[in-house]
């Protein structure tokens, strides 16, 4: 009996230590995401002496910087500003920066591609493999 019940916990741990080895050769969640970040938008928002976001999208549909911007803040509870009319939008403030806190021509600035557009964030289309950065320019 007692060879018997010493024969079955060898198996079981066997098949244990198995499934772990098994699992350790597979590739995660996170790792597929890191795997595919070319095929990703990222956008990376940059306060005055600190990154307030860094991540990569996937966007299913063309869509504007603003747009992209206002999902990415709600989803991750930063507060955010936006002034403007239908034709021209321009945020005002995310997070703790508010434009004209560190001078009159403080703000907040996007670049796509490490290009400064020379459109509104509402009316500039992004696509997957963009790099959006938006940051916070002062005196």
């Amino acid at each position: 009996m007692k060879k018997k019940l010493l024969w079955f916990v060898c198996v079981v741990l066997i098949i244990i230590g198995g499934i772990g080895i098994y699992q350790s050769f597979q590739p995660s969640k996170q790792n597929e995401n890191v795997l595919n970040k070319d095929n990703l938008l990222r956008i990376k928002i940059e306060g005055i002496d600190e990154t307030l976001l860094d991540e990569y999208v996937d966007l299913n549909k063309e869509t504007s910087v603003l747009d992209v911007l206002k999902n990415i803040t709600n989803e991750n509870h930063i507060d955010i500003q936006i002034s403007g009319n239908e034709s021209f939008q321009y945020v005002t403030q995310i997070g703790e920066y508010k434009e004209k806190m560190q001078g009159g021509y403080s703000g907040w600035m996007y670049k796509v591609n490490n290009e400064e557009p020379t459109v509104s964030a509402d009316q500039y289309h992004v696509n997957n493999g963009d790099y959006v950065l938006w940051y916070y320019t002062h005196e």
